[in-house]
C-alpha cells in the first residue's frame, strides 16, 4: 500500500510517483462512484493511497486499498497439479476460457470449453502453470 502524491491528471487515469518511478492509476480501478474524468475525482497535488494490484510487462497495476479481489486467494498460494473448483465465467477472446477460482485473478483454460456450459457452473480443473499474473488450468 503507498500513501502518495498525484503529479499528472490525464482524462482516464492519474499518474502517481510510488517511489519507483510514475505510474498509471485508471479510472476504472479508482473505486469511485462512475466519474467521466479523472480530473472530476483528482488534482494534482492531491494525496491517494493506492494498492500494487499486479505487475504486468513491467508495468504497475494500481488499485484502491479496498478492492475486492484482495480478499480473494494470491496466486502464489496455488501449486501446479493443484484440484480446483471453478464457476464458469464465459468463452473469452482468443480462445480462452475463464473461471473464478477464489483467486486473485479469474483462471483461464486454453480453448474454449463446451459451448452449452451455462455461467455460474462448477467445474473441477488442474492447476497447469503458474506465473506472478496468470492461473492457467484443465479440466479435470
Amino acid at each position: 500500500e503507498f500513501r502518495e502524491t498525484v503529479v499528472k491528471v490525464n482524462p482516464l487515469s492519474v499518474d502517481v510517483d510510488i517511489g519507483i518511478g510514475q505510474v498509471n492509476w485508471y479510472i476504472k480501478e479508482m473505486g469511485k462512484d462512475t466519474i467521466e474524468s479523472a480530473a472530476d475525482a483528482f488534482a494534482v497535488g492531491d494525496e491517494v493511497v493506492v494498492r500494487a494490484l499486479e505487475k504486468r510487462r513491467g508495468l504497475w497495476k494500481m488499485t484502491y486499498p479496498e478492492n475486492p479481489k484482495f480478499s480473494k486467494r494470491p496466486l502464489s498460494n496455488f501449486s501446479v497439479g493443484e484440484i480446483v473448483t471453478g464457476k464458469f465465467l464465459n468463452n473469452g477472446k482468443g480462445g480462452y476460457s475463464f473461471f473464478d477460482v477464489g483467486a486473485m485473478s479469474d483462471a483461464r483454460v486454453s480453448g474454449a470449453v463446451d459451448p452449452n456450459l451455462a455461467e455460474g457452473t462448477s467445474v473441477q480443473l488442474v492447476v497447469t502453470k503458474l506465473t506472478d499474473t496468470r492461473l492457467e488450468v484443465c479440466r479435470k
